[in-house]
């Protein structure tokens, strides 16, 4: 039994002489991992921002702010030393980090540093102009492993101490005590005491010590089966956490830890924080700055006054901020998390940031979205309405309310009856009830009798239904068809007076069937507006008998009949049978038999009367022009004369030669330019009224072309502009003498006018095989861009002032444009303002 409790005191010393000494392996090994990771994860983090940091002020030779920024970054306790060096291997600054303080390297101090080092090339525009050394320091870690070694041998101390104290006592219990017995029982032998024999094993004793450590085990085997089933759960959740903070859609989890003196410290970030930072979680726990410093300036104020109401009841925290992402955008997250107080006064946060950004999207749109459905459903005269599952109104705008005096408001949460009689109101929510039960939109009539008396609305109703196909409520229009209910009825009571008017109706009538858009029904006047016999019309649609000139009419006319009941003298251009253009006036109202709408089509035919309206309005135009010509542009010269005269009359004796020649100057110039104007005048009226005679012949266009050029010739040498006429010499065009002599006159007279002193003036003519074109093209001041359609506008006159102060009417480019064009011919004007202009017109030629 000796043999054997020695074998187990063994064994139990041995395994935990295991046990110690793992743990003791174990701890060293955890602890240089995670400072070893952490020493990585810093270096990089202090590393890459200093590498970006350092660009600019390498690049302006900025040692100072290089120094500064480093002596902040020097602080990190596993960085020894930070160096920052040009792309030539030159010192710039750095900071050592000894005894818990950081020094800064001054160039050419540079200290003697273990060969383990981290480096990152600083980068500007892709090319490398310098480098970040960083040195770890391994000092934190030596020191760690050198307190678990002495704890190590503190603890593997008391542990043999206590294991010897134990040895002892199963010493005395199973060797001491059973020898002594021995020897009392032997010295009983000679003194004939009884004393029992002793039992030298002391199975009784070992029995005991033997169930207790078994009792022991198995209470340890039990804890230890409990504690590995919780930490299974705990690592259950663990996971489960993890994997919902690592696939968190926008969003993260943290656990932030703040203290009285204002120090934040987040002891947890789920593994999503890299998709809304762009750091690691261990960079972000790190650094609580990557977090707070993305907070936009403006919004910081609100974070701080919710944390502080927050603390004051250790009530629920919530937040709403913008943030800048890595990427310089800008999004909104919303900061919910719950405080616990600690101990040591601390509060621990266990919260969630969530970005709402395309949430906060999503609601201003639905704010734009309701505000422009009511804008649309409020300028509407229909009536339009939404319901719930039970019939009562979630929506109604003012022309439903306006139905009964009310307003928007009283409909809400309401039933029919706020509308309808109790009748009425009731058929209405079966019929309701059955368009949602079917989900099927429905259109009709209906004769209803509301609180304000009898009426008829042509009403579509639907289903509404949720994302996921569940009906949740129903849809109406409802439009006030009482007037078109009543002409119906009149109509219906006038059946026979329509079929006579339909018959005599000078008005082409048609009946479609709006279905199907074929005619059902033709009168004899459709048949002389169109060219087609009754036959030909009836079973067709309007496309099949192209009765349209342009299919933009047809949908204009669709739209229309779409959006309302009836189409009432609306213009469209119509085309007949023999392909002619007709103006229409276009009046449709639609009918419905059995439920089924029809189309009366009225169509009047004011093709005549449109080309009546259009002379007229030309006429109008003429005789505008005209009057303008009397009251204006002669009336002014004339008064000039009288004035002139009148001037003359009464100073005849006190004025000299000299003044009074210049008088009779002016006198004779305004006369000669009046003389002139009468002239055109009289030839335009002539011309407009159609008396005067076209006798187009056979002319030299030089010859006649140089005798208008010679009547100019005074003219051109005042100016001292010079005239060329270039053109074949047997060049014949077939026109009008006079009117050709008048164009030219113009044009010629016109390109005097626009031309400074000493310019050229090119009259040009060419046969083509069809026509002449003629041009008088001139270097003068030429003529704008937006003044050129101006000139040959038929609408209005168009005059400037010459060179030399001359004055016009506009009156002459008008008489040209209407002989020209009585040639058959056309007339234009190319110009550029400041270089020239060219006038040009053709001359069909003979046969």
């Amino acid at each position: 039994m000796k043999s054997i409790s020695s074998q187990i005191l063994t064994y139990i010393s041995i395994s935990l002489c295991v046990v110690f000494i793992g743990r003791y392996f174990y701890g060293i090994h955890s602890r240089t991992q995670f400072e070893t990771e952490r020493l990585k994860q810093n270096s990089i983090r202090i590393c890459t921002r200093l590498a970006n940091f350092s660009v600019k002020p390498i690049l302006n030779h900025d040692l100072e702010s290089i120094q500064s920024y480093l002596n902040v970054e020097g602080l990190d306790e596993n960085i020894r030393s930070i160096q920052i060096f040009d792309q030539n291997n030159r010192f710039y600054g750095g900071v050592l980090h000894t005894n818990g303080k950081v020094h800064i390297i001054k160039d050419g101090a540079l200290p003697d540093l273990d060969k383990d080092s981290i480096v990152r090339p600083v980068l500007y525009q892709g090319k490398t102009i310098g480098k970040v050394v960083l040195y770890p320091d391994k000092e934190p870690l030596l020191q760690y492993i050198g307190e678990l070694k002495l704890l190590f041998f503190v603890e593997l101390g008391m542990f043999f101490l206590v294991l010897a104290v134990i040895q002892l006592f199963i010493i005395k219990i199973v060797v001491i005590n059973p020898l002594s017995s021995l020897r009392n029982w032997v010295s009983s032998i000679n003194t004939d005491e009884k004393i029992p024999e002793p039992k030298l094993f002391h199975s009784t004793e070992i029995d005991i010590v033997t169930v207790a450590i078994s009792q022991l085990a198995d209470r340890l085997i039990s804890a230890l089966k409990e504690n590995i089933s919780k930490s299974n759960l705990i690592l259950e959740k663990e996971t489960l956490i993890t994997a919902i903070g690592t696939n968190l859609t926008g969003g993260m989890i943290f656990r932030l830890t703040t203290h009285e003196n204002g120090l934040r410290q987040f002891t947890y970030l789920s593994g999503s924080f890299k998709k809304l930072y762009g750091y690691s979680p261990e960079e972000g726990i790190a650094d609580p700055l990557i977090i707070f410093g993305s907070v936009v300036k403006e919004d910081v104020q609100s974070l701080l006054d919710a944390e502080t109401a927050s603390k004051r009841d250790l009530s629920t925290y919530r937040c709403e901020v913008r943030m800048i992402n890595p990427d310089g955008t800008i999004r909104i997250s919303r900061f919910v998390s719950t405080p616990t107080l600690m101990e040591d006064g601390s509060i621990s946060w266990d919260g969630i940031e969530l970005d709402i950004t395309d949430l906060k999207k999503a609601q201003a749109d639905l704010q734009q979205n309701q505000f422009l459905l009511e804008s649309i459903t409020e300028g509407l005269p229909d009536s339009i309405f939404a319901k719930d599952i039970n019939g009562c109104f979630l929506f109604v705008n003012s022309a439903l309310a306006n139905r009964v005096n009310k307003k928007p408001q009283d409909f809400l949460g309401k039933d029919t009856n706020v509308l309808f009689l109790p009748d009425e109101a009731n058929k209405t929510l079966e019929k309701d009830f059955e368009i949602m039960k079917s989900g099927v939109i429905q259109t009709y009539e209906e004769e209803k009798m509301t609180l304000t008396g009898k009426a008829f609305y042509l009403t579509t109703k639907g289903p509404i239904m949720d994302g996921e196909s569940n009906i949740v409520g129903l849809f109406g229009i409802s439009r006030d068809i009482t007037k078109q209910k009543r002409e119906e009825e009149a109509l219906r009571v006038s059946q026979e007076k329509f079929e006579f008017a339909f018959d005599s109706s000078p008005n082409a009538i048609l009946i479609q069937d709006e279905g199907t858009g074929r005619y059902l029904g033709a009168n004899a006047s459709a048949t002389s507006v169109f060219g087609y016999s009754k036959e030909e019309i009836l079973g067709k649609t309007p496309l099949e008998l192209s009765l349209y000139k342009d299919l933009a009419n047809r949908k204009k006319v669709l739209e229309t009949l779409k959006r309302e009941l009836y189409i009432d003298n609306m213009e469209i251009v119509g085309r007949h049978k023999l392909g002619m253009d007709l103006n229409l006036l276009l009046t449709v109202v639609r009918r419905f038999i059995d439920n089924k709408p029809f189309l009366y089509i009225n169509v009047q035919d004011v093709t005549e009367r449109k080309k009546v309206e259009l002379e007229l309005q030309k006429l109008n135009l003429d005789k505008d022009r005209f009057i303008s010509i009397l009251g204006h542009d002669l009336r002014g010269p004339v008064n000039s004369i009288s004035t002139l005269l009148d001037i003359l009359n009464k100073n005849f004796n006190d004025m000299s030669m000299e003044e009074i020649e210049e008088i009779i100057h002016l006198v004779y110039q305004s006369t000669k330019r009046t003389s002139r104007l009468l002239d055109d005048v009289l030839l335009w009226a002539t011309a407009k009224s159609g008396k005067m005679e076209f006798n187009p012949q056979r002319i030299n266009f030089k010859k006649d072309c140089k005798v208008i050029a010679e009547l100019l010739q005074f003219t051109a040498s005042v100016k001292k502009i010079d005239v060329e006429l270039i053109c074949e010499d047997s060049l014949v065009v077939y026109a009008d003498k006079n009117m050709l002599d008048t164009v030219l006159r113009n044009l010629i007279s016109n390109a005097l006018k626009f031309t400074r002193e000493g310019g050229n003036i090119k009259i040009a003519a060419k046969k083509n095989s069809d026509e002449t074109v003629v041009s008088i093209i001139d270097n003068g001041v030429g003529i704008s861009t937006k003044d050129i359609d101006k000139i040959f506008d038929k609408a209005q006159l168009f005059s400037s002032i010459g060179t030399n102060e001359e004055k016009g009417t506009g009156f002459g480019l008008k008489l040209c444009q209407e002989f020209i064009e009585k040639h058959g011919g056309k007339i234009w004007v190319e110009s550029e303002a400041g270089i020239g202009s060219a006038f040009h017109f053709s001359l069909p030629n003979e046969g």
